[in-house]
């Protein structure tokens, strides 16, 4: 890997990321921060497990776009649901009300990016501590947990 401080191009290759499972279900991976794109944006990857998920929240200070790689992830949006596979994506402006949930019965991975990049940091902040944490976590990072995880719609 070149130096990524350095606000140039670089690459990292996939053993070279650090793994982390701040909520249960849910390992996360930061492939490049806010510190190396000069304040831009923050670029990471998760995995979820079945049933794994974030619940209603609100980002008020970031844009975020989550991109699905494998799986099919359900997502809320401003009052909408919907299901998602790979090659699919959201695009969640600032103040939206969103959440999502691996609601199959396989692993999911998706990417997301964000900008700015005020979540860096976030992740680490929430390992060891309960859920119920959470909350007041979020709130230091611009966020704001605003209902529960979404469940499988009932026909």
């Amino acid at each position: 890997m070149n130096d990524a401080n350095t606000h140039r191009g670089y690459h990292r290759d996939r053993d070279e990321y650090s793994w982390i499972e701040p909520l249960p279900g849910e390992r996360v991976a930061l492939h490049v921060t806010g510190k190396e794109t000069g304040g831009k944006f923050t670029c990471g990857e998760a995995l979820l497990e079945p049933g794994a998920g974030q619940p209603l929240h609100i980002h008020h200070n970031i844009d975020e776009l989550l991109y699905v790689l494998d799986g099919e992830i359900e997502f809320a949006l401003e009052g909408r649901r919907f299901r998602s596979g790979p090659g699919g994506f959201v695009f969640i402006p600032q103040g939206s009300v969103h959440a999502f949930r691996n609601l199959s019965d396989t692993r999911a991975r998706m990417l997301g990016i964000f900008s700015p990049p005020h979540l860096d940091g976030m992740f680490e902040a929430m390992l060891g501590k309960p859920l119920d944490a959470f909350p007041a976590l979020a709130a230091e990072f611009g966020g704001e947990i605003v209902g529960p995880m979404i469940e499988p719609e009932r026909l």
